[in-house]
């Protein structure tokens, strides 16, 4: 399960990393979303298509492709699918 964290400012990322480890952190306006974090998967599919695109023209191709229950403070559980994990 990843935790959802709202108003992480980028200091508190940088100086506290061990504790954000298993932290999610959503981007409305990405593209994908993605992972390294096999564990954090409820789902997971080989039938998965496409590319992330880095920066200097880095890509890959995700291993596979699934859904994310996110734990929310004083919310139900939240469910991400589609999401990309990328070892």
């Amino acid at each position: 399960m990843a935790h959802y964290n709202i108003g992480v400012t980028k200091d508190m990322f940088n100086n506290s990393f061990p504790l954000w480890k298993n932290a999610w952190f959503l981007h409305t306006g990405a593209t994908y979303h993605m992972t390294f974090h096999k564990y954090f998967f409820e789902y997971l599919s080989d039938n998965v298509d496409g590319l992330v695109y880095f920066e200097k023209k880095l890509k890959l191709k995700p291993s596979k492709i699934g859904t994310i229950m996110l734990k929310l403070i004083e919310l139900p559980d939240f469910p991400l699918h589609d999401i990309f994990y990328l070892p």
